[in-house]
């Protein structure tokens, strides 16, 4: 007989196949204001909506009031900004219309269907007479995202576009008011938005990594684009935060800290299928397991003080394709598989790579830096460890890296048990 999972598979991969030619179609048009009166014309008289340090706001731009302003007419919330003495940052949401991203698309108030759908925002902040002193740019805005496999739906969770507007006590005039609306530089336009993850068969799982939108298609790079209207539609968040909170607003609407609640002893053992894994051995690490019954993936983390960044570690083990190939055809294969993953998900990325005595006898090393958008571009550096098995195909993967938040600037080095993490993990006979 067979297992409940074995039966289910098929249907997994048609739906996930029904889901993926959903999310791609283009019928209908995303929804005009242009026949539509505004009930503000200008800046000064919007009602401005006061906000505070601490505030989380959850707004559907459909909902919103519809403002004539200089940059073309839009939806928009107007604030109040608070009168604090201590910097503080603002942080805007802006989630992705798409049976992809849990199904919120807009048929219900345009009665028609089309593709990924955003609304982009446009921030400008002004003095206490409401003149103009900054506004965003398109580069202010990154994309983040939460999606995971569920089986019988496919792809689902959140995909938004984030921007963090630091604002200083030292500010010069300093900002009492902002504006979230969309440029008509925006609307109606089609954007690129590249992705690219690793199915599980092929290669060891890794996240649905989606990343920069573009307002005009990006020619140099040869992955799967999804096309992205931009338009007034889509869900909207505000929030006010401290320094030191920023970081842990990048993990979507439910602000799940990365940190997992297990805190190990360090130097705590593991045995997982044919690894032997010790945690840092330094206090204040989490664990998740993030193992399946093909692939080992052990995962350590720990938040540095006062929110100034996260330190990472992981060991993983898995079954590499192309077995056939010799180990050295092998070991770059995963080599350049690696090197692939960080390029599309960090921004000014660098690497360097050497030969590295390890589990197997037969590894290499990566050392990396770059900026990470899902985290505001923060700085991020670490190092991977790759060892394929040349007495068979297994392949396994050893990291640690540190993000450092743009919160807090300045080059963090990865602390002593980062470093000596690989040195931690063994085989069993």
């Amino acid at each position: 007989m067979k297992s409940l999972k074995a039966t289910l598979a098929p249907l997994t991969v048609l739906l996930a196949l029904l889901l993926s030619a959903c999310s791609s179609m283009n019928s209908g048009t995303p929804p005009s204001l242009e026949t539509v009166t505004p009930r503000y014309i200008g800046t000064a008289t919007v009602p401005k909506h006061p906000i505070k340090v601490g505030d989380n706001l959850e707004l559907t731009v459909q909902k919103l009031e519809i403002g004539q302003f200089p940059w073309g007419k839009s939806r928009f919330f107007a604030m109040q900004l608070p009168a604090s003495s201590e910097p503080y940052y603002l942080v805007l949401k802006s989630y992705f219309v798409s049976p992809v991203t849990n199904w919120r698309y807009s048929q219900a108030e345009t009665g028609t269907f089309w593709g990924p759908s955003v609304f982009f925002p446009y921030l400008v902040f002004f003095d206490k007479d409401m003149n103009v002193i900054s506004h965003s740019q398109t580069a202010d805005f990154q994309v983040n995202a939460n999606i995971h496999n569920e089986m019988l739906i496919g792809f689902r969770g959140d995909t938004w576009l984030q921007g963090a507007f630091p604002v200083l006590s030292s500010a010069s005039p300093k900002p009492a008011y902002a504006i979230f609306s969309s440029s008509s530089d925006y609307v109606g336009k089609v954007g690129a938005v590249p992705n690219f993850y690793w199915p599980y068969p092929d290669h060891y799982w890794m996240p649905r990594i989606i990343y920069a939108p573009k307002l005009d298609p990006v020619p140099t790079y040869k992955g799967p684009m999804n096309y992205v209207r931009y338009g007034n539609v889509g869900e909207i968040q505000v929030q006010v935060v401290r320094p030191q909170e920023l970081l842990e607003t990048t993990y979507g609407k439910k602000l799940e800290s990365p940190v997992p609640k297990t805190i190990l002893s360090p130097g705590t053992t593991f045995h997982k299928e044919k690894l032997v894994i010790k945690s840092p051995n330094a206090d204040g690490y989490g664990v998740e397991d993030a193992s399946s019954d093909k692939t080992v993936n052990m995962v350590f983390t720990k938040s540095l003080n006062a929110g100034q960044g996260f330190v990472t570690m992981f060991a993983q083990a898995f079954h590499s394709r192309n077995q056939n190939r010799s180990a050295d055809e092998r070991m770059q294969f995963l080599v350049d598989d690696a090197i692939k993953e960080h390029s599309v998900a960090l921004v000014d990325f660098t690497s360097q790579t050497r030969a590295f005595s390890g589990l197997t006898g037969h590894c290499k090393r990566i050392d990396f830096a770059g900026k990470q958008p899902r985290s505001f571009l923060g700085t991020i550096q670490g190092y991977d460890i790759i060892c394929a098995d040349g007495n068979s195909d297994l392949a396994i993967r050893i990291g640690a890296s540190i993000l450092s938040s743009p919160a807090y600037p300045g080059h963090k080095a990865l602390p002593v048990e980062a470093a000596d993490f690989a040195a931690g993990i063994s085989l069993t006979p």
